[in-house]
């Protein structure tokens, strides 16, 4: 039975499904992603289906061609190169104004989702990444930038920062041992918090590039692709 809805909150809850089931992993990137089957998994019509995929190739986790129809965002080295590169320099110019702009309000709100983070495992006792944590690490880079005062800038920031998920997702190994994300984290949001706009610029983008180096080493298609 078609589910009931308006067409547009039909295709905002299929859009959050496929948003979910691409970063968690669950369908490969490269794979092809067809109306037809996506219609009947989620019992809307095709048009809700298109709109939805549209939205997802809009922040780049979906490819839409003429003729061969939508699928997933693949890996590549040199995507990721750009990738880390657009990030370094949009986020990384986003954070300083959020830092020269921030007031005592912000920095409690970034306080509060550093603690949360800093009390939340990486990794399950299975040694798989906690998705909790994924969560807060996400909201805790997004309110780093809530101060900037530019809504436009801090929508590009949250698609790149979509479309790095993928990439974190799909790193086999992990982090190594001898990396201390926690640490990154502790002195990103110190040097923030002290509005050092210079400093938390520079740590972003260590940060940014070191996840970079990490998913080069880890991801085989990335490895077939980099030589």
């Amino acid at each position: 039975m078609a589910r009931r809805g308006s067409a547009n909150t039909l295709s905002l809850d299929v859009y959050a499904q496929l948003r979910d089931a691409i970063l968690s992993g669950q369908v490969e990137p490269g794979s092809k992603l067809k109306p037809t089957e996506l219609r009947e998994r989620y019992e809307v019509s095709l048009s809700v289906v298109r709109e939805a995929l549209t939205r997802l190739a809009e922040q780049r986790l979906v490819h839409a061609e003429p003729n061969l129809g939508f699928s997933v965002a693949p890996l590549s080295a040199e995507h990721l190169r750009t990738l880390v590169e657009a990030r370094c320099a949009i986020e990384g110019l986003t954070l300083r104004m959020s830092v020269e702009r921030g007031d005592v309000d912000w920095e409690s709100r970034v306080l509060a989702v550093h603690h949360r983070l800093d009390r939340t495992p990486i990794r399950l006792d299975d040694g798989q990444v906690n998705p909790a944590w994924l969560a807060v690490h996400g909201e805790f880079h997004a309110a780093l930038l809530e101060a900037c005062g530019n809504d436009l800038l801090r929508g590009i920031c949250s698609s790149l920062f979509d479309m790095a998920e993928l990439y974190r997702r799909w790193n086999e190994n992990g982090d190594p041992s001898g990396r201390d994300v926690g640490q990154e984290h502790r002195d990103l949001s110190a040097a923030a918090l002290d509005h050092n706009a210079e400093l938390a610029e520079k740590l972003l983008g260590e940060h940014i590039r070191r996840t970079r180096e990490i998913a080069m080493r880890n991801i085989p298609a990335l490895r077939d692709t980099s030589s």
